[in-house]
């Protein structure tokens, strides 16, 4: 999006330019979206990892953690936890969003 912003008058009008601009915003955020779908699998094997070796310990302080969060509401302006994947998870399609809308405009416009 930058890159639109920067580039000189004669570029920006350019076909080819707003085309390339707008895969590369695109790629960089199916990427972005990937990366934290790669996190995402990795943390829930580290906790089924993490949750068995609770089963043969006298405290099971992850497991207990994640019951709780789940349970009780967070006393806030939200009635429960909400996982940071869920938020995350949305940015990269906004950032792709606006690139296909930018590509779009130039070519309506």
């Amino acid at each position: 999006m930058a890159v639109l912003g920067l580039a000189s008058p004669g570029l920006t009008k350019s076909l080819w330019a707003s085309t390339a601009v707008a895969l590369a915003g695109i790629a960089l955020s199916a990427t972005w979206w990937l990366q934290l779908k790669s996190y995402r699998d990795l943390n829930r094997a580290k906790f089924e990892v993490i949750n068995k070796i609770e089963e043969q310990l006298p405290i099971k302080l992850f497991s207990d953690e994640w019951a709780t969060l789940k349970r009780d509401p967070v006393q806030s302006w939200r009635t429960r936890y909400a996982e940071l994947g869920v938020s995350e998870r949305r940015v990269p399609f906004v950032f792709m969003a606006v690139h296909v809308l930018l590509f779009v405009g130039r070519l309506v416009g």
